[in-house]
């Protein structure tokens, strides 16, 4: 299949909850020597790249949703979705983000709500994983940066931690200008990090779905339709914004089931440190 030109063509895959619309607000405010495409329509993106421009593809959905009802697992997904990026675009380098295996999976929690899921915490993640909305494997980032290594190579993937993001910008910055070989100048600023919702306000946000789903099935205007999403109104929003201030916690899982997972996952996060492409503040001060 014959690609679209362009001098260099990037793709920042995401994942999901991994700081991705921050970090593209950064992008498209900042000026570089790259066409940063996060919103574009497909003509802007054609015809940047006949102009030779290098391309910075930078949208979440390239890695996949990390839950859907389609048959395929969350891996199986990610692969569909790079390898359609790869045929059409033929990346030569991948910016992927990650994320601490828990924080992950309360944060994809919070989006699966805010996209109308009627399910349980419980139900979402599961202990028996192949029961759950989202699965992941016990080296699940493992398998996405080897997969992107033999796509490309690993000295063409860009991994970074939605942890450093928000904690050590400078550090991340300074790694993926040297990733992609340019600057970022201008006046841009990593914006602060969204506002989600804790266990009471899912459990509000997830009983306003279960009432959608009564309203859509008699064809009734829902609480999280256009109209109210245009007003500010939509259930979502007002979870988000509005009852920031109700006391509660901001875990879906408790200490012990925390601990668990940690322990489940740490061979897979420790992997996933060591593919970093800067170092961090800590690191560098125990070094």
């Amino acid at each position: 299949m014959r690609h679209l030109p362009s001098r260099r063509t990037i793709a920042h895959v995401g994942l999901h909850k991994t700081g991705t619309s921050a970090l593209q607000r950064f992008l498209t405010s900042a000026e570089s020597q790259y066409y940063v495409a996060c919103r574009s329509g497909f003509m802007d993106v054609f015809n940047a790249s006949v102009a030779g421009k290098n391309l910075l593809l930078s949208n979440e959905n390239l890695s996949g949703s990390p839950f859907a009802d389609d048959g395929l697992t969350t891996f199986e997904r990610y692969q569909k979705s790079i390898e359609a990026v790869q045929s059409l675009f033929n990346p030569t380098g991948y910016i992927l983000g990650l994320r601490e295996h828990t924080k992950f999976i309360e944060s994809c929690y919070r989006q699966y709500l805010a996209e109308g899921g009627v399910l349980d915490f419980d139900e979402f993640f599961g202990r028996d994983s192949s029961d759950s909305t989202i699965d992941l494997s016990s080296h699940a980032w493992k398998e996405r940066i080897e997969f992107l290594h033999g796509l490309v190579g690993p000295e063409n993937v860009f991994v970074y931690l939605q942890e450093d993001l928000s904690k050590q910008f400078d550090q991340v910055l300074a790694g993926l200008e040297q990733f992609l070989g340019t600057r970022f100048e201008g006046k841009a600023r990593m914006a602060n990090r969204n506002i989600g919702v804790g266990v009471r306000t899912a459990k509000i946000l997830q009983t306003c779905n279960r009432i959608d789903v009564t309203l859509r099935k008699y064809h009734l205007p829902v609480m999280r339709g256009r109209f109210t999403k245009m007003l500010g109104i939509s259930s979502p929003r007002v979870c988000r914004k509005w009852l920031g201030w109700v006391p509660q916690s901001r875990n879906f899982f408790t200490s012990e089931e925390m601990e668990t997972l940690k322990d489940r996952y740490a061979d897979d996060w420790s992997y996933a440190k060591s593919c970093r492409r800067y170092v961090s503040t800590s690191e560098a001060v125990a070094a």
